[in-house]
């Protein structure tokens, strides 16, 4: 049987680099909202989701909600989004996006689709529809709460 050791080893460091490479993209993208990736998936999230739970962010996140908190509080003081009690059952709390969040999320969306094309550029059409198609084998099922 076959040691896939190197394999994997290989493939979890490029898997980091291809992180930090989109990520030092968006920071270094003009007009890209400033601020941690975290915030920008919080914000990314109810835009997606529309009026989550807290408990639902943080899962999301795979942090703690005392985090999801903290995370939520420095949101809500720079008016990106607002705590809303819900409807049927005014123990739960949920956010929502302000204007200001959606515009937010809005820039913050193209720069990350600026920094993913360019990252990409250097592959040609066939390579991308190829390394689409293995993301998509590896990801499989696992994008439902995402």
């Amino acid at each position: 049987m076959a040691d896939h050791k190197p394999d994997i080893a290989k493939l979890t460091s490029l898997a980091f680099m291809l992180g930090r490479l989109v990520r030092e993209g968006l920071r270094a993208k003009r007009g890209t909202p400033s601020g941690s990736l975290l915030r920008f998936e919080v914000l990314y999230y109810a835009k997606s989701h529309p009026k989550p739970m807290m408990l639902d962010i943080a899962r999301y996140l795979c942090v703690t909600p005392p985090a999801t908190t903290l995370l939520i509080d420095s949101l809500v003081k720079e008016k990106l989004i607002v705590r809303i009690l819900d409807e049927h059952d005014r123990r739960i709390v949920r956010i929502d996006l302000t204007r200001k969040g959606d515009r937010f999320i809005a820039r913050g969306i193209q720069g990350k689709e600026d920094s993913l094309k360019k990252l990409f550029s250097v592959l040609n059409g066939e390579e991308r529809a190829r390394m689409a198609a293995l993301l998509e084998k590896i990801i499989g099922g696992k994008t439902e709460n995402h």
